[in-house]
């Protein structure tokens, strides 16, 4: 499987499982959520010294730049400001549902 960039945003326990199967697969993972990590589950900071990224707080609008794959949890609307110019540059959004088809 090819090495993709990809932003998992939401981090609760679908979020998190989402995370780990991403870095599991071998993409590079970008792990967001508006929360501080002292709010999050603590298998956010496993996933960041497993390799994933953090970017919390407010995001930045090159979150998705270079981006193959968001995953958006449960919450997280679809049609999100910033997917559709990231949907334009040929990445995949999707649920979380749906990552097993990506």
């Amino acid at each position: 499987m090819i090495a993709r960039r990809s932003v998992v945003l939401g981090l609760g326990k679908s979020g998190v499982a989402a995370g780990r199967m991403l870095l599991e697969r071998g993409d590079s993972v970008v792990l967001a959520d508006r929360k501080p990590l002292e709010e999050l589950d603590p298998a956010v900071a496993e996933l960041h010294a497993a390799g994933a990224l953090l970017e919390l707080g407010e995001h930045q609008p090159s979150l998705f730049d270079g981006t193959d794959l968001i995953v958006a949890s449960p919450g997280v609307p679809l049609s999100m400001p910033g997917f559709e110019a990231a949907r334009e540059r040929g990445a995949r959004v999707c649920c979380e549902i749906d990552l097993a088809d990506s």
